[in-house]
């Protein structure tokens, strides 16, 4: 069973509590500090397949959103990456492992963007949503992962969620009409084939305000 991720924000409590809380991850021993590495990494999704793939023991990357966005808000872009490590201390005579966090120097090209030139939300002439419904088949799930990525990372601000194979985004009926819009559920599917396809439907359920799901992880299953 695939477990659902979510990108993470600066107001994520786990995220926030790294730059606000001192010492809230420290830890005995190693072996408790790469644990509590691994739940960031179960929970949140490591880097954007499009531009790195980062896999040591001790360390991970993350893409945050509003995280040290200051001179490249104007262009775009509306988050940035972030290190998680272990590093071992002593402090008096005992050792300790704490969970750091520094910048990442990734080209600017890589990094996610808002595109200007279009709508708050999608429509439905949206390059990837015209091959969704064409019910176009992918060699692979990550190369569907991908597509949805692109068009997450296309609309960032349509109160959409992200994780590991599903997407919510709200989609204009028609063009870019104002309050002609309606939210659907994306999800990859394996065909019996051996391919996969992005299939969607109208998601029916409550609806939750973008705020609440970027800043606290909320998942709509």
């Amino acid at each position: 069973m695939k477990i659902n991720k979510i990108i993470p924000s600066i107001y994520t409590p786990e995220i926030r509590s790294l730059f606000t809380i001192p010492r809230i991850y420290r830890f005995r021993s190693y072996d408790e500090a790469i644990s509590k590495l691994m739940f960031f990494k179960n929970k949140f999704e490591t880097s954007n397949p499009n531009t790195i793939f980062y896999n040591i023991e001790n360390e991970l990357i993350l893409w945050v959103r509003d995280y040290n966005i200051e001179n490249l808000k104007e262009q775009g872009y509306y988050g940035n990456y972030i290190k998680l490590g272990v590093k071992k201390l002593k402090l008096g005579k005992f050792y300790y492992y704490d969970i750091y966090h520094e910048n990442v120097e990734i080209p600017i090209e890589n990094h996610p963007r808002k595109n200007l030139s279009t709508g708050k939300h999608p429509n439905w002439h949206h390059r990837v949503l015209k091959r969704i419904t064409k019910e176009f088949e992918y060699e692979s799930e990550k190369d569907a992962e991908i597509d949805l990525l692109k068009l997450f990372n296309d609309h960032p601000d349509s109160g959409n969620f992200f994780s590991s194979g599903r997407l919510r985004i709200f989609v204009y009926k028609s063009d870019y009409k104002p309050k002609k819009i309606k939210s659907f559920l994306f999800d990859i599917e394996h065909k019996s084939n051996g391919k996969y396809q992005i299939i969607f439907r109208e998601n029916n359920y409550k609806k939750i305000s973008a705020h609440k799901i970027y800043n606290y992880g909320f998942k709509i299953i």
